[in-house]
């Protein structure tokens, strides 16, 4: 037996112990630089591939079908000082993570469900965090309920594994509500006898109106009304158990009234604000030319030429809008 020894530093090659490729067949393999190492050559335990083998740093290789191969990286191939080292790749495609979660109110528990599918094994892990910092916030079952002690944006984590060794982790967020927000289109109106007016709001989640008289489709968003007096309507918004609530109140008259201002002069050039006295409310000048703004209640007539004096009194109208009483 002859054993010769020569004076070399061993370059070993550095592998993780595990490598997983749950979201395809193809998967990309890294050696850091090491200045020991002058030659690659990697087996990748996929003898079925044309491609079993790659002398590359950093190669790619897509695996035949699914399942755990043991791969080697040699390094320094076929020189005196030379060494290898060895790694399971599990190569299960078809890993889904997701959750979804209902509950937004900070009086309600928020209740979390976990969605992630798998074409291979079944998912037996799961690692919750809440996003709630300072409190124990974390779960290790399936489907977890949890109960903020403040409203927010939380910031949930969720780690989830499979049988067949896939795992990742995936973020969402939960807005967390002391009451859901109401938007409302208008808070006063007004129609005439015997007109309908459609009420319309916005938010997340089931309306409801109140009171349940001279009322269409009460359970949406725009319900129609057209009551015979003055009516406030209440509308209530439940999301996932939190409830807000706001109103529209639906002034109902038998003609709108309008007065004007009395008669003024001015001098060439000078501005004057006109005013009306009515209940109406919504309004348009004309003619529009020399006024600051024809749909307000209030306006400034800015005059920059001069009129004959017997049209000043009638070169403006007004008419209330959308009403025709």
């Amino acid at each position: 037996m002859q054993i010769k020894a020569g004076g070399c530093d061993i370059a070993k090659p550095v592998l993780e112990p595990e490598y997983r490729s749950c979201d395809g067949f193809t998967f990309n393999f890294w050696h850091s630089n090491n200045p020991l190492i002058t030659s690659y050559y990697w087996e990748f335990g996929d003898p079925t591939s044309p491609n079993n083998t790659s002398t590359q740093q950093n190669p790619s290789h897509t695996f035949t079908s699914a399942g755990v191969y043991t791969i080697k990286l040699v390094a320094n191939r076929g020189q005196e000082c030379s060494d290898s080292a060895t790694a399971i790749v599990r190569v299960f495609p078809g890993f889904f993570p997701s959750f979804t979660s209902t509950g937004v109110c900070i009086t309600n528990p928020t209740n979390f469900f976990d969605g992630t599918t798998a074409n291979y094994g079944v998912i037996d892990k799961w690692e919750w965090d809440f996003g709630e910092p300072g409190n124990e916030d974390v779960s290790s079952v399936q489907n977890p309920t949890y109960q903020y002690n403040s409203t927010g944006t939380k910031n949930v984590r969720l780690i989830v594994g499979s049988s067949v060794g896939c795992l990742d982790t995936i973020y969402g967020t939960v807005d967390i509500i002391d009451k859901p927000p109401i938007s409302l289109a208008f808070k006063d109106t007004l129609i005439c006898v015997p007109d309908a007016v459609q009420l319309q709001a916005s938010g997340a989640g089931v309306f409801s109106w109140s009171p349940n008289t001279n009322i269409v489709n009460a359970n949406t968003a725009t319900p129609t009304v057209n009551p015979t007096t003055t009516t406030k309507y209440y509308v209530n918004l439940n999301q996932q158990g939190c409830v807000n609530e706001d109103s529209v109140q639906v002034r109902v008259v038998n003609f709108v009234t309008l007065g004007t201002m009395p008669d003024t002069t001015i001098c060439l050039t000078d501005p004057v604000q006109l005013s009306i006295f009515t209940d109406g409310l919504r309004f348009e000048w004309t003619p529009t030319a020399t006024l600051d703004d024809p749909t307000l209640k209030k306006i400034r007539l800015l005059h920059r030429q001069a009129l004959p004096i017997t049209r000043l009194s009638h070169i403006l109208e007004v008419a209330l809008l959308p009403t025709m009483c």
